[in-house]
């Protein structure tokens, strides 16, 4: 079954694709920016419908990085959970460093972006087991 990984929690077996994954992380990581504009949106308009979609994005992540990561290892890795948030997060930051630069046309500055990206992304899917099927991460 190649490129489909399962990964074994204490109430169930999920099975999914490396797709799969790839998109929950990228969803993931766009809750976590959701998350960041909308709290500074309420900081500046005081608009408590903004902390309402702070906190649906943070239910929505948290389930999200529930279902690709397993479990057991989210209980017993000491601060394993909010490494895997500020992850992501760094991941997002320097996608975003990486487009704008390209948009500024400094494309050797973009690659850099995209490469550290990509490094963080590595230590995310090895510190979760979920590296199988990735290449040169």
């Amino acid at each position: 079954m190649k490129g489909k990984i399962k990964q074994i929690t204490e109430d169930k077996i999920v099975n999914f694709d490396l797709g799969f994954i790839d998109d929950a992380i990228t969803i993931i990581i766009d809750l976590l920016h959701l998350e960041i504009h909308s709290w500074k949106t309420f900081n500046q308009t005081r608009n408590k419908d903004y902390l309402t979609i702070n906190n649906q994005a943070r239910i929505q992540r948290t389930d999200l990085l529930e279902l690709i990561c397993d479990k057991n290892l989210l209980e017993t890795e000491g601060e394993l959970w909010c490494i895997n948030k500020h992850t992501l997060r760094i991941i997002g930051g320097y996608i975003e460093l990486a487009n704008r630069s390209h948009s500024l046309g400094d494309i050797n500055k973009s690659i850099e972006y995209y490469d550290k990206a990509s490094q963080w992304l590595g230590v995310f899917l090895i510190k979760n087991k979920l590296k199988e099927g990735y290449k040169d991460v």
